[in-house]
């Protein structure tokens, strides 16, 4: 089963997501906390990332590129 994170400060779309992730054979799970963002991805070992782009603390951008330094799981920029 693959595991996707999604890192999405509405907490109402985050849900959403992930009902409709696990819904469909997928693990999903939604980052709740937004204070350790770049450590909590790494930590989590997803095969996806859905992340937001408008975040608190940090913007999105910066957290892929910070992701992306020390691995290559795939990210969606997800933005409403």
């Amino acid at each position: 089963m693959q595991k996707i994170l999604i890192v999405e400060d509405d907490k109402k779309l985050r849900k959403e997501l992930e009902t409709f992730l696990n819904k469909h054979g997928f693990l999903a799970k939604g980052l709740e906390k937004f204070d350790n963002t770049i450590q909590d991805i790494l930590e989590e070992n997803a095969d996806l990332i859905l992340l937001d782009i408008n975040l608190p603390y940090t913007d999105g951008e910066f957290a892929c590129k910070e992701v992306r330094k020390l691995s290559d799981v795939p990210i969606i920029m997800v933005t409403i």
